[in-house]
């Protein structure tokens, strides 16, 4: 049992403080100058805790050495890809951002080796606090927009959040809703709240899942991510065919699966009852679903062609890419895979492609119920759908709160090993 002291101690330690800032920090602020000195931070924050920490080096079983050879790898590709694209593409007209994102992968590398060489043991207690925090901060700030408190909404929609965007006027008489916070874009919000809900709805007891669960969804249609709504879709989906598998007859199965089943069914009333598609944003949704043509909607189309584009510009340079390329046409693009096939081309992707794999293979060898197995599989079936939509993992925010929650799933499952183990003997 795990003491009070151990408690705040893991909730207040050097590592957790660097996870709590990721999410709360306004990081668009000042032109996204506290994003820049967050990271600035947390590799010198890295290091004291490199100096100062005992490693957890055998727990996760990562060596630093071959995860030194896979980043260098890749930023060695992607300098290449950069040389290669002034020589041949861009003709020199590259600059200061394009030196700065050179450095991404050594970042990257920095964060990794944070994460699973000092992520603690049994950190079901951090995990929880964590979201529960987070969930219950959203909340608060998104009914502030909606009911408009003097001052309070002033404060954080006029001055803290002021740069996402975030609108909840049209919430009760339809039309564009959309909510960030405590991100700087909604669609990230969304993309942690499904991390979470694959949390909440594999890997925890928590005597507050249920409720978390709702304040999830909740949030996720404040988001009016469509990625996000479609995700959890699938997240539904998975949970209740591993409920199925598991059986129903073992103790808690039964309350999950109708908590479930009860939302799944309540989601469908509200798109069949015509309630839900007031809002603009599900309506072109479900206009989407019932025709199959994504083109239909303006912003779909747009992003399409958009892709398409940079899809044949790209194929100029199809093996290695053009780097960062920041000052050339392919500055936004909402796809993750042809953004890495973009800067680094096809050798980089493939390498990206390689640690996924072996990743997701340590992950699923890792789980030891049927239960895990699928939280496993549904993780990763949200973050390929995710990037489908959006270059999800070129936000470093985001990339520090995916291979958290990677951790995070990693020392479930290693628990639950643990656990049967000791049982056995």
């Amino acid at each position: 049992m795990m003491t009070s002291y151990k408690k705040n101690s893991l909730i207040f330690s050097p590592y957790s403080l660097i996870i709590w800032l990721c999410i709360f920090i306004p990081g668009h602020m000042g032109g996204f100058i506290i994003e820049q000195l967050f990271i600035a931070f947390v590799l010198v924050w890295g290091a004291l805790i490199f100096l100062t920490q005992k490693t957890n080096s055998n727990y996760f079983k990562f060596t630093r050495f071959k995860i030194l050879i896979f980043f260098l790898l890749l930023e060695i590709f992607y300098i290449i890809s950069y040389l290669n694209a002034e020589i041949t593409l861009l003709g020199g007209s590259g600059g200061i951002r394009d030196y700065l994102e050179l450095a991404r992968y050594f970042i990257y590398f920095i964060f990794v080796l944070i994460i699973f060489f000092y992520h603690p043991r049994n950190s079901k207690y951090l995990v929880d606090t964590l979201i529960t925090a987070s969930l219950f901060y959203s909340s608060f700030i998104a009914l502030i927009y909606i009911f408009e408190v003097p001052i309070l909404n002033n404060f954080f929609e006029d001055f803290i959040y002021v740069a996402t965007r975030d609108d909840l006027s049209q919430i009760s008489t339809g039309g564009r809703v959309r909510f960030a916070a405590p991100f700087p874009n909604s669609n990230y919000l969304a993309y942690f709240l499904c991390m979470s809900l694959v949390y909440l709805l594999f890997f925890t007891s928590s005597a507050r899942k249920f409720l978390l669960i709702i304040i999830c969804l909740f949030l996720l249609f404040l988001t009016g991510s469509r990625t996000g709504w479609l995700s959890s879709g699938f997240i539904f989906f998975i949970y209740q065919i591993s409920y199925l598998q598991l059986g129903l007859t073992r103790r808690g199965n039964f309350g999950s699966l109708i908590l479930v089943f009860t939302l799944s069914s309540g989601l469908i009333f509200l798109l069949v009852g015509g309630i839900l598609p007031a809002v603009t944003r599900a309506t072109e949704l479900t206009d989407v679903i019932s025709s199959g043509d994504l083109s239909s909607v303006q912003s779909f189309a747009h992003r399409l062609e958009h892709n398409l584009f940079i899809w044949n510009s790209v194929k100029e340079s199809l093996i290695f890419g053009i780097g960062p390329s920041k000052y050339s046409l392919t500055t936004v693009i909402d796809n993750q895979y042809l953004l890495w096939i973009t800067r680094q081309g096809i050798i980089g992707f493939l390498l990206i492609f390689a640690a996924a794999c072996f990743i997701f293979q340590k992950m699923f060898r890792a789980a030891r119920t049927t239960l895990h197995a699928y939280g496993v599989l549904c993780f990763f079936g949200l973050l390929a759908l995710f990037c489908m939509t959006g270059a999800f993992l070129n936000n470093f925010r985001l990339f520090l709160l995916t291979i958290f929650f990677v951790a995070v799933i990693l020392d479930s499952c290693i628990s639950i090993t643990n656990s049967l183990t000791n049982k056995m003997r």
